[in-house]
């Protein structure tokens, strides 16, 4: 497990040296429900500071990378999990996003995840980066080697009724069986209006649409018209304490803040009604792009997930095509756009 979910007994220092000796006083929620249906815990997972780095590295255990090429990233937050599933360290474990942090490192690695709605998993006693930080909520999903396992794992934490273990789950019980339709309607976006793929991305999104094509499904373009507004909402509320939180944990220990983090160190605080305003821009964004969806008639939004496979260590720059999920995410399951990616773009292996 990623570590940010507590266990009694141990650490989940979420990449802060002032968490270190501070043993969790109880199990996380999950973690109840995964070890009721018989898993094994054996081993924590390396995450970034505040797990708000895209890729995973900190100054108390260091940087994690990418065991197919050891000059690229993991990814982040949850790098640490990818590389010990694609090092076959682990046959299954679990992550959690807020802006990317599953969806980046399966990509990065190979892999598959899904980040679910909101209310599908429990998160209840968990231990967050920024906490209290509401406006874009974490969720905890599942990352595998194999579709299979990744089903496998989302029916037993659902036939366990976690609605009962955390009041944000919602009592949806596993529906097993869901016909879908022969033909589908599927978005893509083939950028997001700021950074251009680069090319193994875009053949492997070629080859998707292709695949798609040759099933009999339709597919059609997305303007990527709201991703640069996506984007500045979701960092303008991760920065809505002035980097506070952030900086009250460094001050504890005198721990430097990373320069992967520079915007927490610079960030001016908002005020309770300027971020009562953040919220109204986030809900009329997000009306914004619910109708553009009905309107489509779509069923998917195929996209890349990075402009890349994965980067060298510590150069990660950009995320805002994971800012879709500052919509689609509250209001329906998307999947497709890190399952290509994952294995239509692999990043190059390293002997």
């Amino acid at each position: 497990m990623k570590d940010n979910f507590n266990l009694k007994g141990l650490d989940s220092t979420v990449g802060f040296a002032s968490h270190v000796g501070d043993p969790a006083p109880g199990d996380s929620e999950l973690a109840k429900l995964l070890a009721e249906a018989g898993a094994v815990f054996y081993v924590k997972t390396n995450v970034p500071t505040a797990m708000m780095i895209a890729e995973s590295v900190n100054n108390v255990f260091g940087r994690t990378v990418n065991p197919l090429n050891r000059k690229l990233t993991s990814g982040g937050s949850s790098g640490g999990e990818s590389a010990l599933l694609v090092f076959k360290g682990s046959p299954l474990g679990v992550g959690t996003d807020i802006g990317g942090s599953l969806r980046i490192p399966a990509a990065c690695t190979g892999i598959f995840t899904l980040r679910p709605s909101l209310g599908r998993f429990p998160t209840a006693g968990c231990r967050s980066g920024l906490p209290g930080q509401e406006a874009v909520q974490s969720v905890n999903g599942p990352m595998t080697r194999t579709l299979d396992d990744l089903a496998y794992y989302s029916k037993a934490v659902v036939d366990a009724e976690p609605w009962h273990r955390d009041p944000r789950c919602i009592p949806i019980p596993w529906r097993g069986g869901v016909a879908l339709p022969a033909k589908l309607k599927i978005a893509v976006m083939w950028h997001d209006g700021i950074v251009l793929p680069t090319p193994p991305v875009t053949r492997a999104l070629r080859h998707t649409v292709e695949k798609l094509k040759a099933a009999g499904h339709e597919i059609v373009d997305w303007s990527p018209e709201d991703q640069a507004e996506g984007a500045q909402l979701l960092f303008r509320m991760f920065l809505a304490d002035g980097g506070k939180s952030v900086k009250r944990e460094l001050e504890r220990t005198g721990e430097p803040l990373r320069p992967e983090m520079e915007g927490y160190g610079n960030a001016k605080e908002l005020g309770a009604l300027e971020y009562w305003g953040l919220h109204l821009e986030r809900q009329a964004y997000q009306k914004r792009y619910l109708d553009r969806w009905r309107k489509a008639g779509i069923d998917a939004i195929l996209c890349p997930v990075t402009p890349y496979s994965s980067v060298e260590n510590g150069k990660f720059k950009h995320g805002p095509y994971l800012t879709l999920s500052l919509y689609i995410f509250i209001s329906l399951l998307l999947f497709v756009s890190f399952v290509f990616l994952s294995h239509f773009a692999r990043p190059f292996r390293h002997e």
